[in-house]
């Protein structure tokens, strides 16, 4: 029997054949579909956001992030899009509300909050990942803008007191 795929994605498959109103029964095969692979990513509100080689974002989150390639699979289908400063780190942050917004070749997920600088990005559809390093995101670098309380002014030098630091990114 001679088949062609559909659209997909996925290793591994399982699948069955169905033949004069018959259906066999699954069975696994080494079908597989190409990974996903990135080719950029942008974070349209930063400045340079479509042209740097590696950027920074808001170490509270919340940005949109848009990460252009192939292998993204359908509309709708699950894209995790994780970031840390090597692919193999068990504790990288996840994005978050990934979603495939142009079948197969765009997908947007939502920053995590996050702090460093230098993380690869790695995008994962149905069991298959890979690492982009064409562009390193980074958090933004702390700005401290005050640092106000009792022990801001006149503390005592057997330390103790309480201070506030005040800014950004932290």
């Amino acid at each position: 029997v001679k088949c062609s795929t559909g659209p997909g994605t996925g290793k591994d498959l399982a699948f069955k054949i169905k033949f004069g109103g018959q259906e066999s029964s699954s069975f696994a095969s080494n079908l597989t579909y190409t990974k996903p692979g990135i080719t950029s990513m942008t974070v349209p509100s930063e400045t340079g956001g479509n042209s740097s080689t590696d950027f920074s974002v808001n170490g509270a989150g919340g940005q949109v992030i848009e990460i252009n390639g192939n292998n993204f699979g359908d509309s709708g289908s699950i894209v995790t899009l994780n970031l840390g400063p090597v692919p193999e780190d068990p504790l990288r942050y996840v994005a978050v509300a990934c979603t495939v917004v142009v079948p197969h070749e765009k997908a947007k997920c939502v920053l995590p909050a996050g702090v460093g600088r230098d993380h690869s990005i790695t995008i994962s559809v149905a069991g298959q990942s890979n690492t982009y390093m064409g562009q390193l995101i980074s958090y933004k670098a702390p700005i401290v803008t005050g640092v106000v309380g009792p022990g801001a002014k006149e503390a005592e030098t057997i330390g103790g007191a309480i201070v506030f630091i005040e800014g950004e990114h932290f």
